[in-house]
């Protein structure tokens, strides 16, 4: 028998070259730089998520504030008005309202009304564009006789107390992330009222529905950190409301594109996506709506002319007038109608 060296040695490296080969340097580096590349892309998206969680918690906090004045205007009586007929003729009398002088409230037919207390008792008593800017009484009217003779407004405090949402406490975090977040009562960490931030107030407006004599459309506006008590020179810079006009270029359906000129630099700087404005016209037909998108007609222009609009469909025609309000991030809307008696009085309601 013969063997041969050679064959056996090729035999023994062709069995070590078909085996299982390891990893090398260089795979295990492009390895690390995919999974730092993943890891990364994970980290830049926190802050991203952060950000979109504290708006979806802003815009949570604005439906409950704006559901919560309507709970309010109910609850205080605001819609409450005594009526007299006369030829057919069904006037309304608010038991709640006052105008900014002290005056009784007449609901006139096809007049809308902003509810605005906080603003009148720190004395802006122009109107909200053509909205009558009204306020509350201190104390609702009890029989025909105080409805007659007017009454006395709201005061500054008393105002801010009612229309301010008081709900953001303010919460001090704690040194250790298994504790709880301490809720603080003024300087001290005691038992009493809880300290808020009071960043949100809400107004109202109340538009009637075209043909209708009682039915309105009331809308709550939620205002973020409101500031009524400014000087002439601030408000020169920093308008709490501004008026301009309006070209629809679309239609009108549901919003849609717009023009809008005569925007000053202080008001167009403001015009975001995100803002609220009011869109009225001479035969007083009002609706909200949203600013989705801003466009300037070139990239030199600072303030926008074209805007997308969100909100119900326009029939106002296409001479409209728009109106800027400062704060406005959220206007809830739903249909009410006058209440003559309210529900808790079984006393029925007497003509003036």
């Amino acid at each position: 028998m013969k063997f041969s060296i050679y064959s056996n040695s090729v035999s023994f490296a062709r069995r070590r070259t078909t085996g299982p080969r390891g990893i090398t340097v260089l795979e295990v580096l492009i390895s690390i730089g995919v999974v730092a590349v993943g890891l990364l892309g994970v980290a830049a998206l926190i802050p991203a998520a952060g950000h979109h969680a504290r708006k979806g918690l802003e815009a949570d906090y604005r439906s409950q504030v704006g559901q919560a004045a309507f709970r309010d205007f109910r609850i205080r009586g605001l819609g409450d008005a005594v009526t007299e007929t006369q030829n057919n003729l069904t006037r309304y009398y608010s038991k709640a309202l006052l105008t900014s002088d002290g005056s009784m409230v007449q609901f006139t037919p096809n007049t809308g009304y902003c509810i605005d207390p906080i603003s009148v008792a720190a004395n802006q008593t122009g109107s909200l564009g053509p909205l009558t800017r009204l306020t509350v009484r201190n104390k609702i009217a009890e029989n025909r006789q105080e409805i007659a003779s007017g009454g006395t407004p709201m005061g500054p405090e008393q105002a801010e107390s009612a229309f301010t949402a008081w709900d953001d406490l303010v919460c001090q975090n704690p040194e250790k992330n298994d504790d709880k977040a301490i809720v603080k009562a003024g300087q001290e960490e005691c038992a009493g009222r809880r300290q808020a931030l009071g960043d949100y107030s809400w107004m109202a407006t109340l538009v009637p529905e075209p043909g209708s004599g009682d039915l309105y459309t009331l809308s709550a506006v939620v205002l973020h950190r409101r500031v009524c008590t400014l000087t002439p020179k601030a408000l020169a810079k920093d308008p709490l409301q501004a008026t301009f006009t309006v070209k629809m270029l679309s239609g009108g359906l549901g919003g849609g594109d717009v023009q809008i000129t005569g925007l000053g630099e202080a008001v167009g700087s403001r015009m975001k996506p995100g803002t609220w404005i009011l869109l009225t016209n001479e035969s007083n037909y009002h609706r909200w709506y949203q600013i989705i998108a801003a466009e300037a007609t070139d990239e030199k222009q600072a303030i926008p002319q074209y805007f997308t609009l969100r909100g119900p469909d326009w029939l106002g025609g296409n001479t409209v007038t728009g109106v800027y309000v400062k704060g406005a991030v959220g206007v809830y809307e739903k249909t009410i109608r006058l209440v003559s008696p309210s529900q808790w009085d079984v006393t029925p309601p007497e003509g003036i």
